[in-house]
């Protein structure tokens, strides 16, 4: 496959290039690519993509634990692959039109799973080691700074950048291409599945996703009402509102790979390259922190600003 043949198809397979960053376009994607164009020769649904990215990201975070250099650089490696079949899961549902919901659950349940994997074995070895600048352990209390950084920053910064990412595809490209779901939506097709007797594992799944979409919701109420008084209007939205949402967005859009795979996987393996474990949750907590917090607030004045401009005069009269 010639290189301009794989970034043809690369960009085929993209969901849109306002919402992918400089890594996606030029490492991750083009080499998952040829991994993709495999797995579809061979008939691999992308699920057992995801699963495959799983065991082998897990895997790879274990080894971060270990004492050995060697294994640490082969838990880097591990962990790069695993991210390159993250990416090609994406790629494959979108290339043979096989896309779900439940699909987009597993591909984060199992992100997720490989960041729990990671940190608890980084964290594992920096209770043996010295706090900076001291000849004191870490000791346990190295498991609490790490379960925050994981749950609360990394986790939450993971989310909002999806949810933006979706709200985007879907002024965008209104439905089509965008996976946006509502909460509300997700716990009414529950109570329905749950009257029609579905199996549990689907009712957990549903479940679970309602939960994440609560918590992305949760995060941004402005943006919420907007949708709420969008949803109202049905399929006739106001003349203007989409190419001022767009206009908008595309100004902070490219910050969503700050939040997530990329500048993470990036930091980690600087940081594990140095030893310096704790320099990552540090920078998570810090940095990543300061993004997350200042593209929340730049999307929620958006929101606000279309709200006031299209829908607060109709709602006084």
């Amino acid at each position: 496959m010639t290189n301009n043949k794989i970034m043809t198809e690369t960009k085929a397979a993209r969901k849109a290039d306002d919402v992918d960053g400089f890594l996606d376009k030029y490492l991750w994607e083009p080499v998952a690519m040829v991994f993709s164009r495999i797995f579809i020769r061979l008939g691999i649904v992308p699920n057992v993509i995801t699963v495959l990215s799983l065991v082998i990201g897990v895997t790879g975070g274990i080894l971060l634990g270990s004492a050995s250099r060697k294994l640490n650089l082969l838990g880097m490696v591990l962990l790069f692959f695993s991210g390159i079949f993250d990416t090609c899961d994406g790629q494959v549902a979108r290339l043979t039109n096989n896309r779900s919901p439940l699909g987009r659950f597993l591909d984060g349940s199992c992100d997720t799973l490989v960041d729990v994997a990671a940190f608890i074995a980084m964290a594992c070895r920096l209770s043996k080691e010295y706090i900076p600048f001291t000849n004191t352990p870490w000791g346990w209390v190295i498991f609490p700074i790490v379960i925050y950084c994981g749950i609360f920053c990394v986790g939450r910064q993971c989310s909002m950048a999806d949810h933006y990412r979706n709200l985007h595809l879907y002024f965008l490209r209104n439905s089509y291409g965008s996976e946006l779901d509502r909460s509300k939506n997700v716990a009414a097709k529950l109570k329905k599945r749950k009257e029609e007797g579905a199996p549990f594992w689907e009712l957990f799944y549903l479940w679970a996703y309602g939960t994440f979409t609560r918590a992305q919701e949760a995060q941004s109420p402005r943006m919420e009402r907007l949708l709420d008084a969008m949803e109202k209007c049905g399929k006739e939205l106001p003349e203007g509102l989409r190419e001022d949402y767009l206009n908008e967005s595309v100004k902070y859009i490219k910050l969503a790979p700050a939040l997530t795979y990329n500048i993470r996987t990036v930091a980690l393996f600087v940081c594990i390259a140095l030893g310096k474990y704790f320099w990552f949750f540090l920078f998570q907590m810090t940095v990543v922190e300061a993004i997350c917090f200042y593209m929340i607030n730049r999307y929620e004045k958006i929101a606000d600003g279309l709200y006031q401009k299209y829908f607060s005069e109709k709602k006084e009269k």
